[in-house]
């Protein structure tokens, strides 16, 4: 897991391979942890913040990060957009 002052956050990105808008895979790519783990905190999140907020805080989430890309970038500065 990197520490908070090392991360770059213009290279979050969903996943296109993720179960439900690739958000949960995506964000655990970005902090370098298992998936399970990210899925589990959402899990823990909804059950102590309420079903509603989480849910509309994901759906925001899933239209807001932009989705990684489709194909293998060509150069250089195409590549560190999400990785």
């Amino acid at each position: 897991m990197r520490h908070l002052s090392e991360l770059d956050w213009r290279r979050l990105c969903r996943s296109r391979t993720g179960a439900v808008l690739g958000v949960c895979k995506g964000l655990a790519a970005f902090l370098d942890v298992p998936v399970a783990a990210v899925r589990a905190g959402v899990v823990l999140l909804t059950l102590s913040a309420g079903v509603w907020p989480v849910v509309a805080a994901y759906v925001i989430a899933g239209f807001c990060i932009k989705l990684e890309p489709a194909l293998p970038p060509d150069s250089e500065a195409e590549n560190d957009a999400c990785k």
